[in-house]
């Protein structure tokens, strides 16, 4: 008798606590924090410069927090799917559809790879290009199109605008609606472009050992610009202000 109730509590534990979890449906909603930023301040153009810096890195952070929010809210989704896999769980048609896009937005012809791809970018170093790249927010760029990272577009169906002193240039400079999408372009472009490659492998070594160093990742973005090593030198210079900023207001 003792046996069998034994036998009885058993099964009842393992149905309890092992077996609905796995076959619990994942939760694919992915949530906004805060308010989307629809447009760069137009008082960077005439602050003076050291104010501007900082303003700047404080206009901007919640911006990146909010997008690479997104992006960790993604990967748990694609870590939880790896999981169900290697338990040898079948997906939910709903889960396979996530995946679909996932690898639909970003690349990538495994699993494994996809991850590697869908991770954040260190805010040091996503600030260091918006302030590289766009005058701390002052540049025509920036101020028209909300464009904070120079990102070019070769499509004529995006929103552009043309650069001044190249009007007869076969790309424009691209514009969004928000300042988010900017950001959330950005975040896509490293961790999807063949250009970036290097940056992302770093980064996956980085995660494994829990550790981040985003000088190393600066040093992989020698294809950002036709500015070669001499961008990379400026990025690091960068990179130490808006450390140092960031440290003071944090």
């Amino acid at each position: 008798m003792r046996f069998i109730v034994f036998i009885l509590v058993f099964f009842i534990a393992v149905k309890s606590y092992a077996w609905p979890p796995s076959y619990k449906a994942i939760n694919l909603k992915i949530t906004v924090l805060g308010e989307i930023v629809w447009k760069v301040p137009n008082k960077f153009i005439t602050m003076h410069e050291q104010k501007r810096k900082t303003e700047f890195v404080q206009w901007l952070l919640p911006i990146i927090e909010r997008q690479n929010n997104i992006v960790e809210q993604q990967r748990y989704i694609l870590l939880q799917i790896k999981k169900r896999e290697s338990l040898g769980i079948a997906l939910q048609p709903e889960t396979e559809e996530f995946l679909a896009k996932m690898q639909l937005i970003y690349g990538g012809n495994s699993l494994s790879d996809l991850l590697r791809r869908v991770n954040t970018i260190p805010i040091a170093l996503v600030i260091a290009q918006a302030s590289l790249e766009s005058g701390w927010g002052s540049s025509r760029f920036a101020q028209q199109g909300n464009n904070l990272f120079g990102i070019r577009t070769y499509n004529k169906k995006d929103m552009g605008i043309k650069p001044k002193d190249n009007l007869n240039a076969n790309f424009r400079v691209k514009a969004y609606k928000t300042v988010d999408d900017s950001v959330a372009d950005y975040l896509l472009l490293l961790n999807s472009h063949h250009a970036y490659n290097d940056l992302r492998i770093v980064r996956a070594y980085m995660t494994i050992t829990n550790r981040t160093d985003v000088h190393a990742l600066a040093d992989t973005l020698f294809d950002y610009s036709e500015l070669g090593s001499q961008y990379i030198k400026m990025m690091h210079q960068h990179i130490k202000t808006i450390e140092r900023i960031l440290n003071e207001i944090q």
